[in-house]
């Protein structure tokens, strides 16, 4: 109130080296971005203090399998927006609760994020995740799917084989997808 009425008074004047009727119109969006930004910090560290939490037992719980996957979606915004401009999240309403580690669940969604990016090799190709249930066979389903190039039909067989890689050149491992498959099964 006390620069709009000098304002009023003197007419435009900097602040900040920006003219005030300038930084009078851009302030309240600035603050909304800035508070949507913080926003999203809170729910990242909360997300992350949930996943580093290590449970390590082997305790199944009711839980939202949506919400994992939006927890695992968040701790990879970054990778996925530097991955693609085409990212879909189809979450199916109502799932029902499913019987988990959420740390765990976590931990294979995140790998699989991470390999769906790394499959792409252009900005435009897409990455889609989906949840759904059959109720006839009482179960939920979650996929990841992108399109990247896939692996060689020779080496499917060996993806989930301890230490097997086809990125062994940019830093892989070969324990991602041995490690989500042992957690699933």
């Amino acid at each position: 109130p006390v620069l709009d009425e000098y304002h009023r008074e003197q007419g435009d004047f900097l602040v900040a080296g920006l003219p005030y009727s300038e930084m009078r119109a851009e302030i309240p969006r600035l603050f909304a971005e800035l508070e949507e930004s913080a926003r999203r910090i809170k729910n990242i560290v909360h997300d992350l203090k949930d996943y580093a939490r290590q449970d390590t037992s082997r305790r199944m719980e009711p839980l939202a399998i949506n919400e994992v996957i939006k927890a695992a979606v968040r701790l990879n915004q970054n990778k996925i927006k530097n991955a693609t401009t085409d990212f879909r999240l189809e979450l199916a309403p109502d799932l029902p609760p499913i019987l988990g580690n959420r740390q765990r669940l976590e931990q294979v969604l995140i790998n699989l994020i991470q390999n769906s990016c790394e499959a792409l090799t252009g900005p435009e190709q897409a990455i889609t995740i989906t949840s759904s249930a059959d109720p006839g066979s009482h179960e939920v389903a979650v996929r990841v799917h992108d399109q990247g190039g896939g692996i060689p039909a020779e080496v499917i067989h060996r993806i989930t084989d301890p230490f097997f890689t086809t990125k062994r050149p940019s830093g892989g491992t070969g324990l991602g997808l041995s490690v989500s498959a042992g957690i699933i099964e």
